[in-house]
């Protein structure tokens, strides 16, 4: 499920034209999947 919505998110902020940076990435990760 964390994998589906960390792609939904990127996918979304793709096509709202923004960048999603590395940083934002783990974030997103760390939040999706604790202990990452």
């Amino acid at each position: 499920m964390g994998r589906w919505s960390y792609w939904a998110f990127v996918g979304y902020s793709t096509l709202e034209g923004a960048h999603v940076t590395q940083k934002e990435i783990d974030l997103i990760l760390s939040i999706l999947i604790p202990g990452k």
